[in-house]
C-alpha cells in the first residue's frame, strides 16, 4: 500500500525528489488538514501508468459495449481487482491487529499525541513504517524532522542539508554546517516566521517538507520550446497537411503537461498522427514522447477536423481553420467531471513555443523570488530601482551630448 510520505521523502531527499504540497496560502503549512483519501484511492496512486491506463481502457470498453463479460479483457480486470481487495484486506488486517496489541498496552491511536508517538518510535514499540499506517499524517507532520533524519540513520548529513537549503533561501548566511548549533538554529527560526510557525529553531517534519517545497521553487529549470507554430497549406499538397506547435488553454495558459506537436494529416486515407512531447513539473521534471492517431471526419477548403476516441476518460477532436491557418483543439469528458481520472472540458490552441516558454520561465522565476527570505528580496527590488534610476540618468545623458 501507499504510505504516508515520510520514509519516502527522507531517502529520496538526496536524489532531488521534492514534495509539493497542496496549500492554500503558498507559504503557511495547514497541519490540520485531513488526509480524506480512501485505502483504495492510496492503492490507485500506487498504481504504474501502464496499469492505470489498462483499468481505464477495460472500464472504457465494457461502457461501449456491456455485452462484452468474457474474454482476456475481463480477465486482466478480475485480475487487477482481485489483486486490490487482497491487498487492502490483508493491510487492514495488519493494522488492526497492532492497534489491538498497542491497545493492550493501554495505548490510544485516536487520543496520541506527537511526543508519545516519538517515544514510541524511541522505545522500538512502533517501527517507523507501522508508525506511517497506525497515526494520522497531522500528528505525523508535528514530529520534530531531526529525530526522523536520526532514525533514518541520516542524522550527520542533516543539518548540512538544512543549511544548505536555508543558505539558497537567503535565510542561512555561511558555508554549510555539520552541527546545529546558535547561527543554524537562528536562520532556522526566521523560517519558521516567514511560513507562519512558531520560531522554536526545531523544524518539524511538515516544515522540513515546506522548505524543501520552497528550495525547488528557486532552482526551477528552464524551458525552451520550439519556436516555430505553422499550418503548413502551401507545400504540402492539396491531400496532406502538416501543423506544428505547442498547445495552451484557451486564455494563454500553457496545458498541462506542457504539450508540443507535430500533426499530419492525409485525406486519403482519412486519418492523422501526431508525435507529442510532454513536459510536467510537479515533483520531477518529466519528459515523455507519445504517438496519437486521429481519425478525420470533414475535410473540406474551409476545415479539417479529425477526432480520436482516446481509451482514457477525455475524448478529443482537432480542428483545423484553413483560412486563418487556426489550429484548435477540443477536451470532450467521459462521465462525469468529479469522477476520478475525468478531465473538465477545455478549449486548446496551437501556438508557438515561445510564446509559451517565456511566460512559463518568467512565472517560475517570480515563484522562486516570493520563496526567498523577504528580508532580500527587499534588498533585491532596492537594487533593480538603484539600477534603474542610474540607467535612466545616464540616458538621459547621452541625449544630453547628442
Amino acid at each position: 500500500m501507499k504510505r504516508y510520505a515520510i520514509v519516502a521523502p527522507i531517502a529520496l531527499l538526496f536524489l532531488g525528489f521534492l514534495i509539493a504540497q497542496n496549500n492554500e496560502s503558498p507559504n503557511k503549512i495547514d497541519t490540520d488538514k485531513k488526509d480524506s483519501k480512501s485505502t483504495t484511492e492510496k492503492y490507485l496512486e500506487s498504481l504504474s501508468d501502464a496499469e492505470l491506463y489498462k483499468l481505464a481502457l477495460i472500464e472504457q470498453r465494457e461502457k461501449a459495449n456491456p455485452s462484452l463479460k468474457t474474454g482476456k479483457a475481463d480477465t486482466e480486470l478480475n485480475t487487477l481487482k482481485s489483486d486490490l481487495d487482497s491487498k487492502i484486506e490483508e493491510h487492514n488486517k495488519k493494522i488492526e491487529q497492532r492497534k489491538k496489541e498497542l491497545a493492550a498496552k493501554n495505548i490510544n491511536i485516536d487520543t496520541i499525541t506527537p511526543s508519545e508517538i516519538q517515544k514510541l518510535i524511541e522505545d522500538k514499540i512502533v517501527t517507523l513504517d507501522e508508525a506511517e499506517n497506525l497515526f494520522t499524517k497531522e500528528k505525523l507532520m508535528l514530529l520534530p524532522s531531526r529525530f526522523l533524519f536520526s532514525e533514518m540513520g541520516m542524522g550527520k548529513p542533516y543539518p548540512i542539508l538544512v543549511s544548505n537549503f536555508l543558505y539558497d533561501l537567503r535565510f542561512f548566511l555561511g558555508l554549510p554546517v555539520s552541527t546545529f548549533d546558535e547561527k543554524l538554529k537562528d536562520a532556522i527560526r526566521e523560517f519558521q516566521r516567514f511560513i507562519g510557525a512558531e520560531p522554536t529553531g526545531e523544524l518539524l517534519f511538515g516544515e522540513n517538507e515546506k522548505l524543501m517545497e520552497l528550495h525547488k521553487q528557486i532552482s526551477p529549470k528552464d524551458i525552451a520550446l520550439p519556436m516555430y507554430s505553422y499550418v503548413d497549406l502551401k507545400d504540402s499538397g492539396i491531400d496532406y497537411i502538416k501543423l506544428a506547435g505547442t498547445w495552451i488553454i484557451k486564455g494563454d495558459e500553457p496545458a498541462f503537461p506542457i504539450q508540443t506537436s507535430e500533426i499530419e494529416l492525409d485525406k486519403q486515407t482519412m486519418t492523422g498522427i501526431e508525435a507529442q512531447a510532454e513536459i510536467q513539473y510537479s515533483n520531477s521534471n518529466y519528459f515523455t514522447v507519445c504517438i496519437i492517431h486521429w481519425k478525420i471526419t470533414k475535410w473540406n477548403d474551409d476545415e479539417i477536423v479529425a477526432e480520436n476516441d482516446a481509451p482514457m476518460h477525455a475524448s478529443y477532436t482537432l480542428s483545423v481553420d484553413r483560412k486563418n491557418e487556426k489550429v484548435n483543439g477540443y477536451r470532450h469528458p467521459k462521465g462525469k467531471v468529479n469522477d476520478k481520472f475525468v478531465l473538465e472540458p477545455k478549449l486548446l490552441e496551437l501556438v508557438s513555443g515561445s510564446q509559451v516558454d517565456q511566460e512559463y520561465n518568467r512565472k517560475q522565476f517570480q515563484k522562486g523570488l516570493e520563496s526567498c527570505n523577504p528580508k532580500y528580496r527587499a534588498i533585491m527590488d532596492q537594487l533593480k530601482k538603484d539600477l534603474e534610476k542610474s540607467s535612466g540618468e545616464q540616458d538621459k545623458k547621452e541625449s544630453k551630448n547628442k
